[in-house]
Order: C-alpha cells, then structure tokens, then sequence
C-alpha cells in the first residue's frame, strides 16, 4: 500500500499492560507486530505494572515502546497508555493474549461509523498441548464473552482483553475507573454509552485468544472476583432507568446458584464411577466439580458484595475492599514468584 492509501487508515495505539510477563509478553508482542495493518499507522506500547522479573528487559528488545507505571493494577496502566499515545484510536489488549493477524484491520473498519465509540470482538481460549483440565474447561466454557445480551443484562460492554476506544471520547469521560479493583471493563464501556451516546460495535472477525486459568485455584479467585464485580456494577448502576437486575433479581439468581450445588456433587459422583469403568474421558469427569469450583466461588462472592454493599444501596465499601483485596493478590502473587 502506498502512504496516500495508507492515510485512509485511522491511527491506532496497542495498550498492553503487563506485570511480571516474562514468558507470555514476547509472544503476545509478536501477535501484534505481525498485523495485517499498515505499519506506519499503528504503534504498540507496552505499560511495565511494576515487574520484578525480567520483563522490561523482555520488551526492550522489542520494537515496541516500554512506559512504566508504579500505581499497581491494570486500569492504572491502561490510562498511562492513553496518555503516552496520540493515535486516532486506542486498542487494548492483556500481555496472556494472541492477537489474530486481522484484529486491528476488522476494528478499525467499525470506527468507519462515527457513530461507535468503542469496538471488540471474540475472546477465545488459546488452544496449546499442555493445556490442564482447568484450561480445556474455559474453552469449553468462555469465562469472557464481550458484548453479551439478554435476560439481566444492561448495556453491551467489552473486556479489556479485546477492545478498542475512541481516544478523545476516552479522555473526554475520564478514562479507565482507577478506583475499582474489578469489573473495570464493564464500567468503563457503560460509562462511554451513557455519557457519550457513543455506541459499542460488535466485530466478529476481531478475535483475540486468551490463555484461561489454568490451576482450580485460579478458576475459583477468577469467578470470585467475578461475583464481586456482578455487584459492584448493580450497586454503581441500579439507579439508571431501566437498569434489569435488583434485589429481586438477585434472589431468584442466588437461589438458583444454592440448587445447583448438590447436583453437581451428584454428577461428580457418578461420572467418577463412569471415568473408572473407561465410559468417560478426564474432561467429562471433571466438569461437575470444575462448574462447583467456579459456581460456588461465584456464589460467596455475591452473598460478601451484597452484604458489603448494604443489599446494593452503597458501593463505597465494597470499592474499599476490592481496594484492599486486589493488592493483597498482588503480593501473594510476588510472594510465590520469589520463592519459586
């Protein structure tokens, strides 16, 4: 493509923020630098969360730009990276992703509409042969489904995995939400649509492939953050007209949650019974007590967030205490890589 076709092309800066990435950013890097989009239109900057490993050297490497930022947390790190750029549109994408080789073409093409204000397409499981039961479970399962509709669901919303935003709208309604500890994502695309009218473009040729948990205890801290931020939304959202999930919502979902659990275990036991006559694979065995793990991690979540928020009517101390919980899982996290 010649530079007087290339300008019909928006600019676009690639967000990745990272901390202690070191076997993952290389390759998520490399995705993004093979894009079939023209070179010259779109940068990748790398935001360093404050690793302790060898990260930065990793990226230093890279034909990339490296900005650090020491405020701990993803939401942080994606706005330094809004700061630093000075493109048209800004892509974010997480340092466990793959981006597919036509990511950044199919969401620049929904920006063709003045209308979008943000964009993002499929996450979907990155498939590898040593992948655990936990990691086949979240293919089989997508924990992260963008732009989702239907019963109790608000507006549509993108995880930062794969989403794009108009910059000057981004800037305009204050960037990434710095103070909450979770639902970040949803958030911020809720507050892009009200403030703004701006709409959000589903692209499904836009696909991202994310690397799931991979350990129970990773899928279990996953869907408990999860039940957090379900409640944290409904406690920052409830009073917009029309808003579909309250207290009475929250009763019949809880309740339904509570039934659930004793057939799991039920069908735990007897597809154990099965595994052992060679009637089922390990996958097949596994899923009752993988969809305990996850339901009933997400289930505590929602009975501390509604007890926390005062049955929705108060988010600030929930926000207090995602506040306090997200650090806490970052240093447990650096306890464990130091003595690794």
């Amino acid at each position: 493509m010649d530079s007087e076709a290339n300008s019909a092309y928006p600019t676009i800066s690639v967000v990745v923020p990272v901390r202690n990435g070191e076997g993952v950013v290389g390759d998520c890097v490399a995705s993004l630098l093979a894009q079939r989009y023209p070179r010259e239109r779109f940068e990748v900057i790398v935001v360093d969360n404050g690793s302790t490993d060898g990260t930065a050297a990793e990226v230093a490497r890279l034909p990339v730009r490296l900005v650090p930022c020491a405020v701990p947390g993803p939401s942080p790190a994606r706005n330094v990276g809004v700061r630093d750029s000075h493109a048209e549109i800004v892509a974010f994408t997480d340092c466990d992703c793959i981006a597919d080789p036509g990511w950044l073409a199919e969401l620049a093409r929904a920006f063709d509409d003045e209308g979008v204000g943000a964009a993002g397409g499929p996450i979907e499981a990155l498939v590898h042969p040593r992948r655990t039961l936990v990691e086949q479970f979240g293919e089989r399962e997508p924990p992260l489904r963008n732009y989702r509709s239907g019963e109790g669901e608000f507006l549509p919303y993108l995880f930062g995995a794969n989403a794009a935003y108009r910059r000057r709208l981004l800037l305009a309604i204050g960037g990434w939400p710095d103070e909450l500890g979770t639902a970040e994502d949803v958030e911020l695309a809720w507050r892009l649509q009200l403030r703004t009218g701006a709409r959000v473009a589903y692209r499904p040729g836009a696909v991202v492939y994310h690397r799931h948990r991979s350990t129970w205890t990773g899928l279990a801290r996953q869907f408990w953050t999860y039940g957090l931020g379900e409640v944290l939304l409904d406690s920052l959202f409830r009073g917009q007209p029309n808003y579909p999930r309250d207290g009475r919502f929250y009763r019949r979902r809880l309740s339904e949650q509570v039934a659930a659990l004793p057939r799991y275990l039920v069908s735990g036991a007897i597809r154990g019974l099965r595994r052992a006559n060679g009637r089922v694979d390990a996958l097949d065995a596994a899923l009752p007590w993988l969809r305990l793990t996850a339901e009933g991690a997400n289930l505590a979540a929602k009975v501390t967030g509604l007890i926390l928020s005062r049955g929705l009517r108060d988010p600030e101390p929930l926000c207090r205490y995602l506040k306090a919980y997200v650090p806490a899982q970052h240093l447990r996290r650096q306890r464990r890589l130091e003595s690794a």
